[in-house]
């Protein structure tokens, strides 16, 4: 699924770029590189969960939808750490049009998967 492979994509490179002095400095790596790690892997987990549940089951599918949202939201709170990074530590351009256009698929993927969902429930009511 490309949701799933982008944000796992999206998350290995958050990390790796999390890691690197020029990109979040050691006096920084704990307040701002831990949370830009856990924001990306919180939204790649939460869309692996979302994908194990059924929507079938109506549990399930509330469940998926919650999932699902929750992922959108760490997209945004990533984002913005990705500014805030930017901002403080002033690294290359290129990285952080790249960084942001990671997060603005993935957010396209996510919005595209869950109206496929609500289009597929719909359509068995």
């Amino acid at each position: 699924m490309d949701v799933q492979t982008k944000a796992t994509d999206l998350a290995a490179y958050t990390i790796d770029n999390a890691l690197k002095e020029k990109i979040v400095p050691k006096r920084d790596r704990w307040a701002l590189g831990t949370r830009l790690v856990d924001t990306a892997l919180e939204m790649a987990t939460r869309i692996d969960t979302a994908n194990t549940l059924r929507l079938d089951n109506e549990e399930e599918a509330r469940q998926r939808r919650m999932e699902q949202r929750m992922a959108l939201t760490a997209t945004f709170r990533l984002m913005t750490l990705v500014h805030i990074a930017r901002r403080l530590t002033h690294f290359d351009e290129a990285v952080h049009k790249h960084w942001t256009k990671l997060v603005k698929e993935e957010q396209e993927l996510l919005r595209g998967w869950m109206d496929s969902d609500r289009k597929r429930r719909n359509a068995t009511n």
